[in-house]
């Protein structure tokens, strides 16, 4: 486990993967790392209303250092936390934003096409500054739903595939109140997904390992929400 985002994090990973680890990444605002957010450095905001408090309204600190507090995540802290990695592991933005949407939109499309569990699918993203980007899919069993050779098949007709994703991923069958949620309102609590829900982007924990956090399949597809902002203008792109 690699513990916080800064200018080590690349050395760091490449340790434990060169010992054969498996390495996950986790980050929090408690260790003190993340001041730019807390005072407004990062989008002009501060955010000390964040920070959380116990029943007597005094701040959840950690340690006794009154600059360092656990905060509720929020979606502006979401979006602090990819530029952040972006920042500090020499990733594009392509990789961190679009790569994780397009899997999750082929990991649906692909279980509704070979018969697979979404949950026996497992993906992995392979990120190489300035050289190329990659998503690799397989199977996270061995038993027969693992020998069936599916997925060999659909790596044949790829092509097709991509656009059936895309297709899928531009009409939820729970729009439009997917495609028009808002991460920042608290009621609907869905602090770090966008137009993302079980009837299109998610899929089992097990198989995702951000745990379905920062999905947006307005960035990949235009939705019916229409925000323009997403990566394929056109399924056929």
């Amino acid at each position: 486990m690699v513990y916080g985002i800064d200018a080590t994090m690349p050395s760091r990973i490449r340790s434990w993967r060169e010992h054969g680890y498996h390495v996950a990444v986790m980050t929090a605002v408690s260790w003190g790392e993340y001041g730019d957010y807390l005072d407004g450095n990062f989008d002009g905001k501060q955010h000390w209303d964040e920070a959380q408090v116990s029943s007597d309204g005094k701040q959840v600190l950690h340690g006794s250092n009154p600059k360092i507090p656990y905060i509720a995540p929020s979606a502006s802290y979401g979006r602090f936390l990819i530029q952040a990695w972006v920042d500090n592991a020499q990733v594009s933005r392509r990789a961190v934003c679009y790569a994780p949407l397009l899997r999750h939109l082929l990991m649906t499309t692909i279980a509704l096409e070979c018969g697979y569990p979404s949950s026996s699918i497992r993906e992995r993203i392979y990120a190489i500054p300035d050289v190329e980007y990659g998503i690799l899919l397989y199977t996270g069993s061995s038993d027969a739903e693992g020998t069936l050779g599916g997925l060999v098949e659909v790596g044949r007709r790829i092509a097709a595939t991509v656009k059936s994703a895309l297709d899928h991923g531009s009409l939820c069958s729970n729009d439009p109140i997917c495609a028009q949620h808002r991460p920042e309102i608290s009621r609907e609590r869905g602090f770090l997904l966008g137009a993302a829900c079980h009837g299109c982007l998610l899929v089992a924990e097990t198989s995702c390992e951000q745990q379905n956090d920062l999905l947006d399949r307005a960035l990949v597809v235009r939705t019916v929400q229409g925000h323009h902002a997403e990566f394929f203008k056109r399924p056929s792109d």
